[in-house]
């Protein structure tokens, strides 16, 4: 298999390991070739690898374009009545996964399983509104 001269003022199409070299491009063939490019750019962005590569790569990009500091892997800083609870669950969970020092991921993972039993107590609560009194009537709570 011999190289292609390659003329960059064409139409340039690298799927697989094919080269498709098109100057115009007309509705069906566009059609054709969309059926060729979906699934392989769709697995592309399936991979973790690129993912992880295009999250934090993007992120960061448009932080630094828009001038503003980008969100790191610090841990957050909670307001509140259960802010230390929230801290120390989060530093709990980061050593029980073996990872010792808690990260942001860790600190929001808490929170959302405090919200989580929050809800979870409040649909019991309601579930259970109505109780007795001495005399056997339904009484609201």
């Amino acid at each position: 298999m011999g190289t292609k001269e390659i003329n960059w003022d064409e139409n340039l199409l690298f799927i697989g390991n094919d080269i498709k070299v098109n100057n115009s491009i007309d509705e069906e063939r566009r059609n054709e070739i969309r059926k060729e490019i979906e699934p392989w750019l769709s697995a592309i962005f399936q991979s973790e690898q690129f993912s992880l590569l295009v999250g934090s790569g993007l992120s960061n990009a448009l932080a630094k374009i828009a001038d503003i500091d980008s969100q790191d892997m610090s841990r957050l800083e909670f307001e509140g009545e259960y802010s230390q609870e929230i801290k120390a669950y989060a530093e709990k969970t980061a050593e029980e996964f073996g990872r010792g020092t808690p990260n942001f991921e860790d600190d929001l993972r808490a929170s959302l399983e405090l919200l989580r039993g929050y809800q979870i107590q409040d649909i019991t609560a309601s579930d259970n509104d109505s109780s007795e009194n001495e005399d056997g009537e339904e009484e609201k709570i």
